[in-house]
């Protein structure tokens, strides 16, 4: 091996060598040089596949765009507001509303709880933490497909439980009715992401000295005094950001509706994201559909900004 890199290095002018390492040697000694080596092409990718495409979408839905007509026609900005005043879109709003924040706060609950359950210490505590975090790697298309199935009327298990054990008396389409159609989404959803929100929570529990609650069963506290004094102020942080992050991925939530419901019955599980879907690709309208999207966005971006405003999640994150 030896030989070979001195024969390398022979074929190579010495100059050449020099001259590369001066160059290296002022990159490294420099901060200011090494940042931007080491950031431009995390910088440029991020344009690249973020940025642009954002940008295109916002330019496309100033037009009208069809995939039967190659000729954009320039609707201007007065296409949003033609898209906010539909009826359409605002019913679609008004669902994905309701999933986003609902599926949020059965997560919140239900993560939470599920973080305080698998922190404590028990035998098997390491592989209950396992199971209990297994949702979470599960693809949401195998989700909604077997939850399809699972809640069938005519075959599903859960159907079939439900009426051995006195609960029901006759079988129920859960995604065939309006009435429980966005329900069941919502939970079965929330089944695999309630998981993201027991991972940052457990996190947060496991690094609170045990000696606090020493301190609280000393004081005289029973298990709800703790919970409430102890270990919510130490978790509130990360339920905050947890919060913000799991409604901005439901309001967006496109693959586990549509396996499951398409959007129906009728509409009713029917969302933005499935409308501008149903925009694109079976009514053929691009320019409608970017600008659907396009108001999504600007919506997520305004309540993150009121969310950071009210919220202040980074002030207890300091805090904490």
């Amino acid at each position: 091996m030896s030989v070979v890199s001195d024969r390398v290095t022979a074929l190579v002018p010495s100059q050449w060598w020099q001259r590369s390492h001066e160059l290296l040697s002022r990159v490294f000694e420099d901060d200011r040089r090494l940042l931007a080596l080491c950031l431009t092409p995390a910088l440029a990718l991020y344009v690249l596949v973020a940025i642009l495409p954002m940008v295109w979408a916002f330019n496309l839905s100033l037009y009208e765009v069809s995939t039967l007509n190659p000729v954009w026609e320039w609707t201007g900005p007065g296409r949003l507001l033609d898209i906010v005043a539909s009826g359409t879109f605002q019913a679609a709003f008004g669902r994905s509303l309701v999933f986003g924040f609902g599926s949020v706060a059965f997560q919140i609950v239900v993560g939470v709880s599920l973080a305080l359950l698998v922190n404590r210490e028990f035998k098997g505590a390491v592989l209950a933490r396992a199971l209990a975090l297994l949702p979470y790697m599960v693809p949401a298309v195998a989700i909604g497909m077997v939850g399809q199935f699972m809640l069938n009327a005519q075959y599903g298990i859960i159907n079939l439980v439900l009426i051995r054990v006195g609960i029901l008396n006759n079988p129920v389409a859960f995604l065939g009715l309006p009435e429980t159609a966005m329900a069941t989404v919502m939970v079965v959803g929330s089944w695999k992401f309630a998981v993201f929100v027991t991972l940052l929570t457990l996190a947060r529990l496991q690094s609170i000295p045990e000696n606090f609650y020493e301190g609280a069963t000393m004081c005289g506290a029973n298990a709800y005094q703790k919970f409430r004094d102890v270990t919510l102020p130490r978790i509130k942080n990360v339920i905050l950001i947890a919060a913000l992050l799991r409604t901005l991925w439901m309001f967006n939530k496109f693959d586990i509706i549509y396996i499951m419901t398409r959007g129906g019955p009728g509409e009713t599980t029917t969302t933005i994201p499935l409308h501008a879907y149903e925009v694109a690709f079976n009514q053929y309208r691009l320019g409608e559909a970017a600008g659907i999207a396009a108001l999504m966005f600007v919506f997520l971006a305004l309540w993150s900004i009121v969310y950071f405003r009210v919220a202040r999640p980074e002030e207890e994150v300091r805090v904490a």
